[in-house]
């Protein structure tokens, strides 16, 4: 691990993504909100992370659209049984404007070979394993959306 910055990782999964974004109709937009945004991690870690929650979200977006992931600080208290103190936080939010998810899905959402997805195009892995990463790193995920309406996923990191 050591001392990364968010944005600059969330720009790099974007541009990696291009072609793919391009294909699907989506584009994506990195906005840092007046913030450094740096963390402790392991940056391929983190570049898992994001790289998961943007082509989560390009599957989402059948008619395409636009994703933006918005780069902040914040104190936050972090949810029972989180492995981590009350404290400032940088939060990457990943907005989409897809079909949302589900109220009855959303407990759901980070468990192991859970998935909505069409046969081969998922094996319900991935939020699974950006849900570890993030732990990993003292973090959590919250998700907001209703169905039919997109879909925001909030990832907290401790600030370095």
């Amino acid at each position: 691990r050591r001392v990364v910055d968010v944005a600059e990782l969330a720009e790099s999964a974007r541009l990696t993504l291009a072609p793919l974004a391009r294909k699907a109709r989506v584009q994506v937009v990195v906005e840092r909100q007046g913030t450094m945004g740096r963390v402790d991690a392991n940056p391929q870690e983190l570049l898992q992370v994001f790289t998961n929650l943007l082509v989560n979200a390009f599957q989402a977006m059948e008619q395409g659209g636009l994703i933006r992931v918005i780069i902040q600080e914040r104190d936050a208290t972090p949810p029972t049984g989180t492995n981590t103190q009350p404290g400032r936080f940088v939060v990457v939010s990943v907005h989409d404007q897809g079909h949302g998810i589900s109220e009855e899905d959303m407990p759901q959402l980070f468990e192991a070979f859970f998935t909505r997805k069409k046969e081969g195009e998922g094996t319900g892995l991935g939020l699974a394993v950006v849900d570890g990463i993030v732990r990993d790193h003292k973090g959590w995920i919250t998700v907001e959306g209703a169905e039919g309406g997109g879909s925001i996923f909030h990832v907290f990191l401790p600030r370095h």
